[in-house]
């Protein structure tokens, strides 16, 4: 028998699961199920929590099969953050949960944020920060206003690794860092900022580290796992994947090419930076880290356009870069969150021509979010107080070799690709071995456990046009913030 760990990430579009080898940090199996993103009003992105949960036992089903072998050790569950579910208290979800990209809470979070003063922004967050629409708090403010049966039915706001969890073990916690801004550096809730909704506070887990143990699989657990198994409490996708990637030392970065671009840094210290959420230390580490609103989406969404498949919009892509055009992109296509958090930015081509053809777009796409990760980046950088010495790259995106290029000489520094592109997975799993006892920290789980399978250079000849690319695209932004506005005031409807 072979004795793995067990790895699962609640992703946007799908669950991602990896059963990883104790002995020799290979994976023994990958498994990837999607499920349906809800769009029934403008501005509205839910779930059906039910089917996380129906992934989760697709995903072990065919684990469990391909590795008949196994002897499981250990379960951690990662999920997207600022996705919110409401459940009563049998944990049964009262509404379907409200997922990050949604904006339906814009008008109440504005309200909550004009209530924070300056002052009390340093006292709560120790610096600049911004309550907008996927806060916790927002979210559930926009129930209790519109779904008063909903509300008064709820009994816990939870993540979905929290939900994940709960119907694993029973057991109903989260970790420090999951609730954005709702937890201080003393790893408590925040009592300022849940007096900003009142009995919110009511609603919110206990909180445990992330590399916790929640409890054990229990008896009839709706996901198919063998009894008795020890599971994480576990955290964001965020945090899954900075352990994932094996970023633990001041200076290291890492970048997720998932349907958004997730980046962070760490450092020993934290600089107060606009846009960048810096979160408590952990163990004398702090993590600054942000989310793009596209990263994946975008071209999933130029593909749908172009009436063509995704990979044939990389493929013009590709072609584009021989004769490339002076075309920027600003892939805000649903508002923008980090580092500017403005619901009312849009997508924008620059620089269309008469001559520009398909392919000059496809290729403006792409290097359009590798504009957005570079800025974000430095943001972060900014927050860390050092320059980040090496990228680490992992997420569905990094499986394209013309976009690891185009990242590469957009940020002028070198690339490393991760061996198991899912680093939620593998951080997920490596909070599980430490919450059974089977690793000591995971500090050094990640160091020894994560592999890089390439490095990729920038290229020179293309540094110096994306360079001047990159600064229209930090022009264009500011040039067009106004006219954002403008759109947005005469719009029907809630922003998208």
């Amino acid at each position: 028998m072979i004795d793995a760990v067990l790895g699962f990430d609640v992703g946007t579009t799908a669950v991602k699961a990896g059963l990883i080898s104790l002995d020799d940090n290979q994976p023994l199996g990958m498994a990837r199920r999607a499920y349906p993103t809800l769009r029934r009003e403008q501005g509205w992105v839910e779930h059906d929590p039910t089917s996380w949960i129906a992934a989760m036992a697709e995903c072990w089903d065919q684990l469990s099969r391909e590795s008949s072998q196994v002897r499981l050790r250990a379960v951690g569950v990662c999920s997207q953050v600022n996705t919110h579910l409401l459940v009563d208290a049998e944990l049964s979800p009262v509404r379907d949960a409200i997922v990050w990209q949604d904006v339906r809470a814009a008008g109440e979070a504005a309200e909550l944020d004009a209530r924070v003063s300056d002052a009390q922004r340093v006292a709560f967050w120790r610096g600049p920060f911004t309550i907008d629409a996927s806060f916790a708090l927002s979210r559930l403010e926009w129930i209790r206003r519109h779904e008063p049966t909903a509300a008064a039915a709820g009994r816990w706001l939870l993540a979905p690794k929290d939900y994940c969890v709960a119907a694993l073990c029973g057991a109903v916690v989260t970790d420090t860092m999951s609730p954005i801004g709702l937890v201080g550096v003393d790893h408590r809730y925040i009592s300022g900022v849940t007096d900003l909704v009142d009995g919110s506070a009511e609603l919110l887990p206990p909180i445990l580290p992330f590399d916790g143990l929640a409890g054990y699989v229990r008896l009839g657990n709706p996901v198919g796992l063998p009894v008795g198994v020890p599971v994480a409490v576990g955290s964001m996708d965020a945090w899954g994947s900075v352990y994932g990637s094996g970023v633990v030392s001041p200076g290291q970065a890492m970048e997720v090419a998932g349907t958004s671009e997730i980046v962070g840094v760490v450092s020993d210290r934290a600089v107060p930076t606009p846009g960048v959420i810096s979160f408590p230390p952990v163990r004398g580490i702090y993590l600054h880290a942000g989310p793009t609103q596209a990263g994946g989406d975008a071209l999933q969404w130029a593909a749908r356009c172009f009436g063509i498949a995704v990979e044939d919009v990389v493929a013009l892509a590709a072609e584009a870069r021989a004769m490339a055009q002076a075309i920027v992109f600003l892939p805000h296509l649903s508002g923008e969150r980090a580092p500017i958090w403005n619901p009312d930015a849009r997508g924008v081509f620059l620089g269309v021509s008469a001559s520009t053809e398909l392919k000059h777009l496809a290729l403006a796409v792409l290097e359009g979010v590798a504009f957005s990760a570079r800025q974000l980046i430095e943001a972060c950088e900014s927050a860390s107080g050092t320059r980040v010495r090496e990228v680490r790259l992992s997420g569905g995106g990094a499986q394209s070799e013309l976009w690891n290029r185009i990242k590469a000489s957009t940020q002028g520094r070198s690339l490393k690709v991760l061996r198991i592109l899912d680093s939620g997975v593998v951080g997920a799993a490596l909070m599980g071995a430490v919450a059974a006892g089977l690793e000591p920290n995971l500090e050094d789980a990640a160091t020894r456990r994560v592999a890089i399978s390439a490095e990729v250079e920038p290229e020179s000849g293309e540094s110096s046009r994306l360079e001047h690319l990159y600064g229209i695209y930090r022009e264009s932004y500011q040039s067009l913030v106004g006219v954002f506005g403008k759109l947005q005031s005469r719009s029907e409807g809630p922003s998208v």
